[in-house]
């Protein structure tokens, strides 16, 4: 099978390449981008840097239907924006920096619930909040985010309010001020990302479901009476990945579960406060970032319809995203604590968290880091920038202060209680207080089944419980896409459907564990686990070519790692690179700490021999023979390697991304595609690299940055690439400063190469 792999993935490489292959040098730009006058690899800090977004002016094409639209929006006698106003219009934008422009194709609307979100300038001019949505290139690698009008979210509190969010540990939007202009009309407005998966790329998780509160019957009121909050559940946000294949569509499906089982159980208590925060009940983490957005004055962001989550596939529990708090420091530290929203995210957070909170935000009034952070974010034009960010910490201490004497002081056992009905119960509810609101929809139930399908049953308020058996016959089966529109747009065959989970609902899927060096290890259940704690080794084997270990949390000074798995078996239809566990490696690393570690792995049937992902520390050697696909694959991570010696695999040999890496001796032999594959934004430094038989010795590519001290190549077409592939990047640079190499290179236009000391 991985000769098999090779052999298809080398013949369509070549395909791609075409005739460039004869070439001796190619300037190649595999995909049509946006169009910048300058290199982006040359760049590239620059492009990272908030500050250095001087202008952003946006041309909508038809801009009669702009105008038009705008006015009917403010003449309109709801309070809020209708949706029918919302329309996608097709756009132009130029950025300005300070070393060039970049012209992007894109489409915008009007954004916003309410009509704040659009007003009339000093000259009565047309001035609004943009949802924008680029169709080639990115800025600051965002390629969906909001054009705000500042005062919609409070303006420089909301730039530091993320950076805030973010510095505790907490999924945050790249935010900051920018100067502007729709149509000529010149305006300051907050740039915001969206959630999409380079913000959670940037906030250092693996692309997975994120869910929202559904605004669809919030805020459009034509057809109802009354607000319907309380019967608003939850949706998918990115419904386009839940569609890419069986595995994701099942995660999707499992995490959509318990979100919904959260709203559902909010909507019964009748509660502000949201029983969604017990998505994860052994975890504090809803209650630590309440109380944070509390003390921030924040609580915005804690209404059931603005909330967002991510669901963490190597952790098996769901993570918040920040989205528009509304952050007002002093007006939290106004407001008092009589809230019983508050008393019960106290009784539900660790007794010593707000102690934490103290501690971090006295440090941060000395982080030299956290003030540069704010400043490059709030522009040229804002006057008092340390003096600002000095007293918004303080007044956010202070009331930080008082909220602790006053949990010193309390009852931790106090705070209101919540009911637990049955599913039963909460369907019967909810139905019923739609009904009673008007509002038509059909209801499913998924039924639980081993067949691979996807089955859903019309609910039935006396047949709750469903079994393949009894109701596979009735069942209607969807795909994949079918699945993702059901969960993403809350539709099936073009009417207003919602998924109730079955009563053991809980997102997720769990597997066996056991605790292990401050964290713990957790496998499929064919893989085999033994630990010698003498020897400070770990042996690890398999049942099934593709079973998997994980050691999440895990301290591993001192370790070594060894894998002996089992030969590759061909790949099932619609597979994916993943499992139900978000892993993509036989042997599998999570937030786990290195320090004179060393991990060997042979065979095995899984995506990645080994995956290292959001670790740090350092590494004395990496070793794999015999890998199914890629050899070593490591994201967002902080190592220094030691040495990595890689004997045959059916693809990469050693590909990272989205991190810094500092590589001694790197000797790959025998790689399907590339010896060394270095993307995502990622700085990667080695002294020295040898690659013996590959398709590519060295790939660096999508704002990467590699720099080999020596390199030596042997049987390989390529030598050398550095490319831009994905919209959300810009140019690579590859530096190579003694190499020995008789292939072939390839550059496009945004990237650099340079060997030797010429560029």
């Amino acid at each position: 099978m991985t000769d098999r792999k090779a052999s298809f993935i080398r013949s369509l490489r070549r395909n791609m390449l075409g005739g460039m292959l004869g070439l001796v040098s190619v300037s190649w730009a595999p995909l049509a981008f946006a169009d910048c006058d300058f290199s982006t690899a040359e760049y590239r800090d620059g492009l990272q840097d908030p500050s250095a977004v001087e202008h952003i002016s946006v041309k909508i094409h038809n801009s009669r239907k702009w105008v038009t639209n705008g006015l009917k929006i403010i003449t309109n006698p709801n309070r809020n924006i209708l949706e029918k106003y919302k329309d996608r219009l097709q756009a132009t934008l130029t950025v300005s920096y300070p070393f060039g422009t970049c012209t992007y194709p894109a489409r915008v609307r009007q954004n916003g619930d309410w009509k704040d979100h659009i007003s009339f300038n000093r000259t009565g001019q047309i001035i609004a909040s943009l949802d924008v949505k680029l169709k080639a290139g990115n800025i600051l690698n965002a390629v969906r985010f909001k054009l705000l009008l500042p005062e919609t979210r409070n303006s420089e509190f909301e730039v530091m309010g993320t950076q805030l969010i973010q510095a505790f540990g907490f999924i945050s939007p790249e935010t900051f001020m920018v100067s502007g202009d729709i149509n000529g009309v010149e305006g300051q407005f907050l740039f915001q990302e969206k959630a999409a998966k380079e913000l959670l790329e940037r906030n250092l998780r693996r692309e997975g479901p994120m869910f929202q509160g559904d605004e669809t019957l919030i805020w459009d009121h034509q057809k109802y009476t009354t607000n319907l909050k309380d019967v608003s559940l939850t949706k998918l946000v990115n419904d386009k990945w839940a569609e890419k294949g069986d595995t994701s569509t099942r995660i999707a499906l499992d995490a959509y579960r318990g979100v919904q089982k959260g709203y559902l159980l909010n909507g019964y208590n009748g509660s502000a406060f949201n029983s969604v925060i017990r998505l994860n009940p052994d975890s504090p983490v809803f209650s630590h970032y309440a109380l944070l957005l509390h003390i921030m004055g924040a609580g915005h962001a804690l209404q059931p319809h603005n909330r967002k989550f991510y669901f963490n596939s190597f952790l098996q529990a769901y993570e918040p995203i920040y989205y528009d708090g509304n952050i007002s420091p002093a007006r939290s530290g106004a407001r008092g604590f009589s809230d019983p929203e508050l008393d019960y995210y106290l009784n539900h957070a660790d007794a010593d968290y707000i102690s934490q909170i103290i501690n971090k935000l006295t440090e941060l009034k000395k982080d030299s880091d956290f003030y540069k952070n704010v400043t490059l974010r709030l522009g040229a034009d804002f006057r008092g920038t340390d003096a600002f960010i000095t007293e918004t910490l303080s007044v956010i201490l202070k009331t930080a202060e008082k909220m602790n004497v006053r949990l010193a002081s309390r009852d931790i056992n106090t705070g209101p209680k919540f009911k637990h009905p049955s599913s039963k119960e909460l369907f019967q509810r909810f139905i019923k207080a739609s009904e009673g609101h008007g509002v038509e929809a059909r209801y499913f139930t998924e039924v639980q089944n081993q067949s691979g399908r996807f089955l859903f049953k019309d609910y039935e308020a006396k047949d709750v419980s469903l079994d393949l058996e009894s109701a596979s016959s009735s069942a209607i089966a969807l795909g994949r896409g079918d699945v993702a529109k059901l969960l993403g747009d809350l539709k099936f065959e073009k009417m207003r459907t919602i998924l109730l989970p079955q009563e053991e609902a809980s997102g997720g899927v769990s597997y066996p564990s056991q605790v292990f060096s401050g964290g713990e290890i957790i496998h499929a259940s064919g893989a085999q686990v033994a630990i010698d704690s003498d020897a400070m080794l770990v042996t690890l084997g398999q049942k099934s070519p593709d079973d998997w270990i994980l050691f999440s949390g895990t301290d591993l000074t001192g370790w070594t790692i060894k894998f002996e798995g089992l030969p590759a078996t061909p790949l099932s239809a619609g597979a994916q690179r993943f499992n139900r566990y978000g892993l993509t490696g036989c042997v599998n690393f999570y937030k786990s700490q290195f320090s004179k570690t060393s991990v060997l792995a042979k065979e095995g049937g899984c995506e990645d021999s080994i995956n290292v992902v959001s670790s740090t520390g350092q590494i004395d050697l990496l070793k794999v023979q015999n890998g199914f696909s890629d050899a070593i694959d490591i994201d967002f991570a902080d190592i220094h390697i030691d040495a990595i010696w890689v004997d045959n695999t059916g693809n990469d040999c050693l590909d990272v991304s989205g991190g810094r890496y500092d590589i001694g001796d790197v000797r790959a032999k025998g790689c399907g595609d590339k010896g060394v594959s270095v993307g995502e934004n990622s700085i990667f430094d080695a002294k020295s690299i040898h690659v013996d038989t590959a398709l590519i010795a060295i790939s660096s590519k999508d704002s990467s940055v590699t720099t080999v001290q020596d390199f030596n190549g042997k049987a390989v077409e390529i030598c050398f690439e550095t490319f831009r592939k994905k919209q959300e990047y810009g140019g690579g640079t590859l530096q190579i400063k003694h190499p020995s190499c008789d292939g072939k290179t390839i550059k496009d236009s945004q990237s650099l190469l340079v060997l030797g000391t010429t560029p």
